[in-house]
């Protein structure tokens, strides 16, 4: 009696489950060669996530310090994403976009932060902008104003 080899029955699986005409073992391995290099290229792409809001430059330029107030900040960019822990003086709006490649840690990869501060009156004193690059500089020069969570997600870079 005569064994079979594995390509053999491979071959007939295939035949069986894809009846062809005129396609080989050869094309087809071909075939499921370049599917599987596909599923590999299409793993090693990278996850990305955005998350949370900044004002765009036309809304900000709407904002004028000494004249704006925390009723027109609210109206003009909405909620903040997190208020300063002291006395409330200082708004955040914080946005970021974080890349995650396969099963390594996710990276923020851009941040950006509006700061809106206002003086003992309410009235905006004045507006700062703030990349990735000033995380570590923004974490030690307001530390001790930071809500948790904005540590949280400055410090993170």
């Amino acid at each position: 009696m005569r064994s079979r080899s594995p390509n053999s029955s491979l071959s007939s699986a295939f035949a069986t489950l894809w009846p062809t005409s005129g396609v080989s073992a050869r094309g087809l391995k071909l075939t499921a060669g370049v599917l599987l290099v596909a599923a590999g290229v299409a793993a090693c792409s990278p996850t990305v996530t955005q998350r949370g809001y900044v004002p765009n430059e036309d809304l900000l330029a709407e904002i004028r310090p000494g004249i704006d107030n925390k009723d027109s900040v609210l109206t003009t960019f909405g909620s903040p994403s997190t208020i300063s822990s002291v006395e409330g003086n200082s708004w955040y709006y914080i946005s970021s976009i974080h890349e995650q490649l396969a099963f390594y840690r996710e990276e923020a990869v851009d941040r950006e932060i509006v700061a809106v501060y206002f003086d003992e009156n309410e009235n905006v004193k004045q507006l700062g902008y703030y990349g990735l690059e000033d995380g570590k500089v923004i974490t030690e020069y307001f530390a001790g104003e930071l809500s948790l969570c904005m540590f949280i997600l400055v410090s993170k870079s």
